[in-house]
């Protein structure tokens, strides 16, 4: 089971880091991607907008597994152009990285290896169960 999920994840990652042959995003730090999502989204429609926000005011807050899931379906949103897209995988990579971390999994470097490596930060047994929650949520669903 745990290889199995291993190599969905490794899949998953390739498959964002790869693309369809595209560049690959830039990384981002978690300081980063509020800053970085208000930027990208300024000139998105308003709800696409409000979604964004959303999504920058809870990584600002350290709710990392919301996070994660608002950021997955924030890149479902149709209309979305290349910087938003970039942006939001950028910041869906880092995210799902340190939640790799908390719940203890190792995830595999970047195919470019040029990506920060996720910060340290200090989780609460409430925060790692529910980044527990999100991983075991994701691989039901996927």
């Amino acid at each position: 089971m745990i290889i199995r999920m291993r190599s969905a994840i490794c899949f998953l990652v390739l498959l964002l880091a790869l693309g369809c042959g595209a560049k690959n995003p830039p990384p981002l730090t978690l300081e980063e991607i509020p800053a970085a999502m208000k930027k990208s989204y300024a000139s998105a429609r308003l709800q696409t907008k409000k979604n964004a926000e959303a999504v920058a005011k809870l990584i600002e807050e350290k709710q990392y597994a919301v996070a994660s899931i608002q950021l997955q379906g924030l890149l479902q949103t149709e209309g979305l152009n290349d910087d938003q897209r970039n942006v939001t995988s950028a910041a869906l990579t880092t995210i799902n990285a340190l939640l790799a971390q908390v719940v203890g999994e190792a995830e595999p470097a970047p195919a470019g290896g040029d990506a920060p490596p996720p910060p340290k930060v200090e989780m609460n047994q409430q925060d790692v169960e529910a980044a527990k929650a999100v991983r075991q949520h994701y691989i039901r669903t996927k």
